[in-house]
C-alpha cells in the first residue's frame, strides 16, 4: 500500500484509544497514524517500516515490533504502548512488516534524524526493550542514545554467517546485510549505561548469541528451562512490566529478578511447561517431584491427577500382574 494512505489530518477525526476496530492492514495503519499524529508522530520509513512516537513524560521507552504481532493483541497496538501510557512515559516503537530485522537504510536514516535533532537528549531516561529479533534491534540502535539502558531477552548479536556460523535459525535473515551501519549489536551497546540480557543458558543458540555481548555494562541473567519462551513466560507471570519499570528507574538487578522469579513456583502455566519438558525428556523423577510439589502447594487438580497416574504406573511396574 502507498504510504500516502497514512497521511491523515487527525484534526478532523476522532482519535481512537487503540486500533481494535481495524479490519485489515489499511485500516490498521490509518488508526495507528491517527493515534501517532495526535500524540507525537507516525512516520513511514521506506516500504516495510514505520515509526510511532507519543510524547508524554520525561522517560522514553523504545520498542521494536511487527505488524503481525501487534494485530494479534487485544487492542491491536504495538508492544507496551498501553504500559508506557499508564506509566506516563513517552514511547517510540519501530514497526516492521515481517521479519526484516530492522535492517533498512530508511530505518538508519530515521535514527540519524533522531540523533541530529537531539531527540534522545531531551529525556531524563531512555530504555530500549526487545526480545529475539527485537532484542537485536534494541541493542543495535541503542548507540543512538548514549547512556541509555538496554533490556534484551534472548537477543541476537547478528545474523551474519561469518560472525555466527553456528546459527541455523531464521535462515532468510542470513541474506540480510548485518555488516553496515548499526550492524553488530555487541559493538553498538558500548555507549549504553547498562545492558541487561535475559536468556536460558541451556538453550544453546541463545546462549552462544548472548555470549558475544561483553563489557562492564553488560549483565547476563539466566532463566533456566524456558528455551525460546523467556519473554512469553515473563509476560504470563506479569514479571516483564516490572522488569522494564526497574530498568527505566535504574533499579534493575539480579537480586530483583530473583525475587520476582520465585513467583513461578506458584504459577500453573510455568509448571505445565516445566512438566511437559521433563516428561518429553523422560525424566520421571523430576516430573514426579513437579507434580507432587504443585499438587501440595497450589492445589491444582491437574497436577494431582497426573501424580496419581504416575503412582499407579509405578506400582504396576513394581507389582506386575501374574
Amino acid at each position: 500500500m502507498s504510504h500516502d494512505d497514512t497521511d491523515l489530518d487527525v484534526q478532523d477525526l476522532d482519535v481512537p484509544e487503540d486500533a481494535s476496530a481495524a479490519q485489515d492492514l489499511a485500516s490498521w495503519l490509518g488508526l495507528i497514524a491517527r493515534i501517532g499524529k495526535d500524540q507525537g508522530h507516525f512516520t513511514p520509513l521506506g516500504d516495510r517500516h514505520w515509526s510511532l512516537m507519543t510524547q508524554d513524560g520525561p522517560h522514553l521507552l523504545v520498542t521494536f515490533d511487527t505488524i503481525d504481532a501487534a494485530r494479534q493483541r487485544a487492542g491491536q497496538m504495538p508492544q507496551l504502548y498501553e504500559f508506557a501510557s499508564t506509566m506516563g512515559w513517552s514511547y517510540l516503537c519501530l514497526i516492521a512488516d515481517g521479519q526484516t530485522w530492522f535492517r533498512d537504510p530508511a530505518v538508519y536514516a530515521h535514527f540519524d534524524e533522531l540523533i541530529d535533532d537531539a531527540v534522545f537528549d531531551g529525556y531524563d531516561r531512555v530504555t530500549l526493550y526487545g526480545a529475539g529479533m527485537a532484542g537485536y534491534a534494541a541493542a543495535a540502535y541503542s548507540v543512538a542514545a548514549p547512556g541509555a539502558t538496554v533490556l534484551a531477552i534472548s537477543p541476537r548479536a547478528t545474523m551474519a554467517p561469518s560472525r555466527v556460523p553456528f546459527e541455523v535459525r531464521d535462515r532468510p535473515a542470513r541474506r540480510l546485510d548485518f555488516t553496515s551501519r548499526f550492524g553488530f549489536a555487541p559493538d553498538m551497546v558500548r555507549a549504553a549505561s547498562q545492558v541487561w540480557i535475559l536468556r536460558d543458558p541451556h538453550y544453546a543458540a541463545d546462549a552462544a548469541q548472548s555470549a558475544l555481548f561483553q563489557g562492564r555494562a553488560v549483565h547476563t541473567l539466566n532463566l533456566r528451562h524456558l528455551a525460546d519462551k523467556v519473554e512469553v513466560v515473563l509476560s504470563e507471570l506479569d514479571i516483564l512490566p516490572k522488569l522494564i519499570a526497574a530498568a527505566m528507574k535504574g533499579e534493575m538487578s539480579a537480586d530483583y529478578l530473583a525475587r520476582l522469579w520465585r513467583d513461578r513456583r506458584n504459577f500453573a502455566p510455568y509448571l505445565r511447561r516445566l512438566l511437559a519438558k521433563n516428561e518429553t525428556a523422560r525424566r520421571e523423577g523430576r516430573a514426579f517431584a513437579i507434580c507432587s510439589n504443585a499438587a501440595r502447594r497450589i492445589k491444582a487438580p491437574e497436577f494431582q491427577h497426573r501424580l496419581d497416574a504416575m503412582i499407579k504406573a509405578r506400582d504396576a511396574r513394581r507389582h506386575p500382574a501374574s
